[in-house]
């Protein structure tokens, strides 16, 4: 169960340096949970409700955006089934799309290793009726179960780790706009020489729950001759780019 003030987690290899985001997962006194990450300054949450408001959002905290905002996604999730598993989010780590920290995290992180190149580490949200050894016998060795909230609904919702052995790498060009010299690159293929510094929270397509795939970039001068890219690559215009896109960390 995640303690009040949260468990905090990240994929993490301290011998490499990859790395993901840092996250949390917290519970208030009413049993919801929430679900955050911050990075450069900005503070998204997912807020997961229990009982019969099933409804999800994920925006930008109030804590950073100076005061409640609308939520950047919005979504319903599947009503618990009276034993089984069900899903209602998956945060998505690709491998090839992390980060290198400069400084070791701290002890008290939760370190999920990172799925082999080319592959993914998923952190799947689940709600159920069943007990913590139910879950942990349909889990099995398929997966590692980070943490489960008991609600007062008699819910609990768990988190539990797994690998994507289908997950095809896609890199993502985001142009610069009408008044900036610079774009943002996420590419599975690092430039020499070059750190990732930016980073980018995708929805995608889910089997009937909400995936946010999490990729780490760069910032480049626009006309910068690009890197291989993979077969799979598209452009994200920053008018339709999501809200859960991130700044630089410097300008």
């Amino acid at each position: 169960m995640p303690r009040r003030d949260g468990l905090r987690f990240a994929i993490a290899n301290d011998a490499t340096g990859s790395c993901g985001s840092l996250w949390f997962i917290k519970q208030d006194k009413k049993g919801n949970v929430y679900l955050g990450e911050r990075r450069f300054g900005h503070l998204h949450k997912i807020s997961l409700h229990e009982g019969d408001d099933r409804v999800c959002r994920y925006s930008e905290a109030k804590e950073s955006a100076g005061g409640p905002r609308k939520a950047d996604l919005r979504w319903v999730r599947p009503e618990t089934p009276s034993t089984g598993l069900v899903f209602v989010l998956h945060l998505v780590f690709p491998t090839n799309y992390l980060r290198k920290s400069l400084d070791p995290w701290p002890k008290e992180i939760l370190r999920v290793d990172p799925a082999p190149a080319g592959r993914a580490a998923v952190v799947g949200v689940f709600f159920t009726r069943d007990s913590p050894q139910q879950v942990t016998a349909q889990i099995g060795t398929a997966g590692r179960l980070l943490s489960d909230a008991p609600m007062p609904s008699g819910e609990f919702c768990g988190f539990v780790c797994t690998e994507d052995d289908n997950w095809q790498d896609i890199d993502i060009i985001v142009p610069a706009s009408h008044h900036e010299e610079w774009e943002m690159r996420f590419t599975a293929v690092l430039p020499e020489g070059v750190q990732r510094t930016t980073s980018l929270m995708l929805p995608e397509p889910g089997d009937g729950s909400l995936a946010l795939v999490e990729r780490h970039g760069y910032r480049v001068a626009s006309g910068t001759p690009y890197v291989q890219l993979t077969k799979q690559h598209f452009t994200l215009s920053r008018s339709s780019t999501p809200k859960v896109w991130r700044a630089p960390s410097s300008v």
